[in-house]
């Protein structure tokens, strides 16, 4: 369905009402898709449903949920919510782990949803503003420069305990692509985003090879403005099975610089923004925390693979297969 027709389709209430008091007639298509990434998220998944099912808007809403095979009763829960409102519900549910065998799981982001907006969240992420939808929907009709907006959110813990009451310093109104990309970096939570569903035509080489949160805000910034509401709608939620949250620092660091360096190499990427990736991959291998990093990790690989050298065909030879692959990963990095 291209923007047109969506915007052709559009239906609205007089006041906001609850999604699930909602009654819309058959056929209706939704103004706004809510898309949730899932896997293993049992212990918050119904704190994340809930929170969407308790939005008030003028507007139908479709809920999403991508389900990548979670194996700890996730989607089991995900249907039995889907038995309750099938009117609400077009999820994705994976009967093998997709990431796990290097697919893109993005897909069905840019393939799924029916509306004119798409709001997104996470299975371990939820939503605090029963009028979060609609703040970030008026919002978008009074800004048509914007392609998107996002909100202020709270970081919590896996006991919803308050970490940082704000998740970050926003010093924009509106962000450009040039903005974003050396003022945010995609830091604030994704569970706040909310962006208009421009995606009509094939996502870009760029983009596919490495999808993230980073590169969609530069997708994203290429057909308008991302613009800040300042206020809290919304928790983040930091805990030991977060896909970021588990990932050590030094990882953290190696895979931003991996991201930056595949866009500097990528014909495909935006050449007006080439220079401000390059100079942040400088500023970030330049760092000196990261330095000192690089230096002690370069040592305690290098100790691995000399011990390893002398048991090739042992089992240890094996196991240290995987440190060697990512010190010469490290090594290239760091010499660019």
């Amino acid at each position: 369905m291209t923007t047109l027709e969506r915007k052709a389709s559009r239906s609205y209430l007089e006041k906001p009402i609850r999604l699930t008091d909602q009654v819309w007639p058959e056929g209706t298509v939704p103004v706004v898709s809510v898309f949730s990434w899932v896997y293993n998220h049992v212990e918050f998944i119904r704190e994340s449903i809930d929170s969407i099912l308790m939005q008030e808007t003028t507007f139908p809403v479709e809920i999403i949920i991508h389900d990548d095979a979670s194996t700890d009763g996730t989607a089991e829960i995900i249907l039995e919510y889907q038995k309750i409102y099938p009117q609400l519900f077009r999820n994705i549910l994976q009967k093998d782990n997709q990431w796990s065998q290097g697919k893109c799981v993005v897909r069905p982001l840019f393939e799924m949803p029916r509306g004119e907006y798409i709001a997104l969240t996470h299975g371990d992420d939820y939503w605090t503003d029963s009028k979060k939808l609609e703040t970030q929907f008026q919002y978008m009709l009074v800004n048509q420069d914007c392609v998107g907006c996002f909100h202020q959110s709270r970081l919590v813990d896996e006991n919803n305990q308050t970490i940082k009451d704000t998740l970050g310093q926003f010093r924009r109104k509106k962000y450009d692509s040039f903005e974003a990309f050396q003022d945010l970096g995609s830091s604030y939570a994704t569970n706040s985003l909310f962006f208009r569903n421009i995606f009509d035509k094939p996502l870009p080489e760029w983009y596919i090879k490495k999808p993230n949160d980073m590169a969609l805000e530069v997708l994203l910034t290429q057909f308008g403005r991302l613009g800040f509401i300042d206020c809290n709608m919304s928790d983040y939620r930091k805990h030991s099975g977060g896909v970021w949250s588990q990932t050590s620092v030094d990882m953290q660091y190696f895979e931003l610089m991996h991201r930056l360096q595949l866009w500097i190499d990528d014909p495909s990427f935006p050449n007006e923004l080439k220079p401000f990736v390059n100079k942040k991959f400088i500023d970030v291998k330049n760092d000196q925390p990261m330095k000192h990093r690089v230096r002690e990790l370069e040592e305690r690989l290098y100790r691995a693979s000399k011990e390893a050298e002398c048991i090739k065909n042992s089992l240890s030879w094996k196991i240290t297969k995987p440190l060697r692959a990512f010190h010469n990963m490290a090594l290239n990095l760091v010499k660019r």
